[in-house]
């Protein structure tokens, strides 16, 4: 370690002998801290002590400077760091494994304009289960949005080409309007932005996407359109789905289960209270590749009771790959309605609240079951 000659209160300071271990210090004030926008405050408060004459080593200076609760405070600024070059190992790993289509819709979840809520928590999920099955359950829970948004920008930058300018300038010869200003063509021959092309031809469909989202959040949804044969009914997936147990969240606190389904799906859901129940715990479901629900656990008599959440939005965006029974759109039209399928053991309700869809199972009297749920009005 670098020792700096004492100057005394009366001496002007070397400003070379001053800041001559900068890059130390700043180095050993990450390995302090616990947060990044504490370094540069940590750095700049142990310089100014050494300014007033403090003989200190970089090290002894720098934990000289830190506040009680930095001091208290476990380093997760390492922790953090480390989380972002086990994603660099584990983003382009997840992506070689999806599918092509569905590789562009994690990309445009996490990069597009209007993301995905449903895909962005669904790949959220492959990454926090990539971490623990590295043994590293405290990174799993701490990993963030943001943190893999970074990370999928850098394989996508790192990995990827620009539209050539061989290409590009054929294309423009061959159909930029004549009438174009020279400016504008200009512009499109400069040297494209490091951000894909993908994104550019993307942004057209994800607005209309977004458009077509927020119709759906009015009192009385309106009917969707029929889906094409071929497609799997969601419904249908969730009636032969059988969650494992695994919980994301255990305990009853029902406003962290809300904010961690806004965080992990993108809605914003109020759960229904379960008369005679309690809320035990939160999973997010798999039910197909293309889908991840959220649902709430309840227990009632020492039995589970898992209670699948959608919205329209999620209906809609997965529409080109997973059909929602109109029918049943429609008998819940109402804020009252109720949707009863008798399957061989058990029933199968569907109801609503707002923009809310609320899918569970029955063993006796269905309709009975549903009037034990109720909202906070």
């Amino acid at each position: 370690m670098t020792d700096i000659q004492k100057t005394g209160p009366y001496n002007q300071p070397d400003p070379h002998s001053l800041l001559s271990d900068l890059d130390e210090l700043y180095l050993i004030a990450q390995l302090l801290v616990n947060r990044n926008e504490d370094v540069n405050e940590v750095v700049e408060r142990a310089i100014e002590r050494r300014f007033r004459g403090s003989p200190l080593p970089a090290a002894d200076l720098l934990r000289s400077v830190l506040t009680p609760e930095q001091m208290q405070s476990n380093s997760n600024l390492i922790k953090a760091r480390q989380i972002e070059t086990d994603l660099a190992h584990i983003v382009p790993r997840l992506i070689a494994r999806t599918s092509p289509s569905r590789r562009v819709d994690i990309i445009q979840a996490f990069l597009g304009h209007h993301s995905n809520g449903v895909e962005r928590s669904s790949f959220m999920h492959r990454i926090r289960r990539s971490l623990e099955s590295h043994g590293d359950a405290s990174s799993a829970e701490m990993v963030t949005e943001a943190q893999v948004s970074r990370s999928i920008q850098n394989y996508v930058d790192s990995t990827f080409t620009p539209v050539s300018p061989g290409l590009r300038g054929s294309l423009e010869s061959r159909y930029a309007s004549s009438s174009e200003p020279a400016s504008a063509l200009h512009s499109h021959a400069a040297p494209p932005k490091k951000r894909p092309v993908l994104f550019r031809l993307a942004a057209g469909f994800l607005l209309i996407l977004a458009a077509s989202a927020i119709g759906t959040w009015i009192a009385k949804p309106s009917r969707l359109p029929v889906a094409p044969e071929g497609r799997n009914d969601i419904l249908t997936q969730i009636d032969t789905y059988s969650p494992d147990g695994s919980l994301v969240f255990q305990g009853s606190d029902r406003s962290q289960i809300e904010r961690l389904i806004e965080e992990r799906s993108g809605q914003r859901v109020a759960l229904p209270f379960l008369s005679g129940g309690s809320v035990t715990g939160l999973s997010l479901e798999s039910i197909t590749p293309d889908l991840t629900v959220p649902t709430v656990h309840y227990s009632l008599n020492d039995e589970d009771v898992p209670v699948f959440i959608l919205d329209y939005r999620t209906i809609q965006l997965v529409s080109e790959s997973l059909d929602f029974d109109s029918s049943v759109l429609n008998q819940i039209s109402t804020s009252a309605g109720l949707d009863i399928h008798v399957l061989d053991s058990k029933s199968r309700i569907v109801f609503r609240n707002r923009d809310d869809i609320f899918i569970t199972f029955a063993a006796e009297n269905p309709q009975d079951f549903r009037r034990l749920f109720r909202f906070d009005q």
